[in-house]
């Protein structure tokens, strides 16, 4: 039986699988991709964005950055029994396990959206190409040093871009919302994800 084109991953934030994730998930899917959005947290309900705290604490306590690595390198290895391509779409920590599975030899391309703790572990060598996404301004950190720093890795497989806005630019329920940066860092996905497969 032949293999299917792509499958790609969208990984979620400490919220869990909400509007902005299956939002995205019928975004790829516009353009032929199966999409699959897996629920690291297991809750019946995703965390609503007041409750940023607790969810944060929930996520480190219950997943954490290397639990949810292994988890989605699991599903990427099943996934590569059916499709030529896999890839992954990270929102903030999402972004950071995203980042963490870019060594992984099966996956075929890795996009991380303002994934601000990408910072602790830039040790990282991306086995396949990976767009990172920051954006200009973060509550935690300097992106331009962040930025600066992966760039002397002079790893050819890593294309940075910023935008406008502040971490949660793209997703369109949140008060970080950027339009017209969003609709901006979208095409540039859809545009590295199709170059590529």
């Amino acid at each position: 039986m032949a293999k299917e084109r792509i499958a790609i991953i969208v990984i979620h934030e400490i919220y869990g699988v909400n509007q902005h994730i299956k939002d995205v998930k019928v975004f790829l899917e516009k353009s032929g991709a199966a999409v699959y959005t897996p629920d690291l947290l297991s809750i019946e309900e995703p965390f609503a964005y007041s409750k940023e705290e607790k969810a944060y604490a929930n996520f480190m306590e219950n997943v954490g950055f290397e639990k949810g690595a292994r988890q989605i390198e699991r599903l990427i290895y099943q996934l590569k029994q059916q499709f030529d391509h896999v890839g992954i779409i990270g929102f903030s920590v999402g972004a950071t396990i995203a980042w963490l599975c870019s060594t992984f030899h099966e996956l075929s391309f890795a996009v991380c959206c303002y994934g601000s703790r990408i910072r602790s572990y830039t040790s990282i060598e991306p086995n396949c190409p990976v767009l990172l996404i920051f954006p200009a301004h973060e509550q935690s950190f300097d992106p331009e040093a962040l930025i600066e720093n992966l760039k002397q890795k002079r790893n050819e497989k890593i294309t940075i871009q910023q935008f406008s806005g502040s971490h949660g630019f793209i997703d369109p329920y949140s008060d970080k919302y950027e339009a017209l940066a969003a609709e901006k860092a979208l095409r540039l996905m859809e545009e590295f994800i199709y170059r590529l497969c």
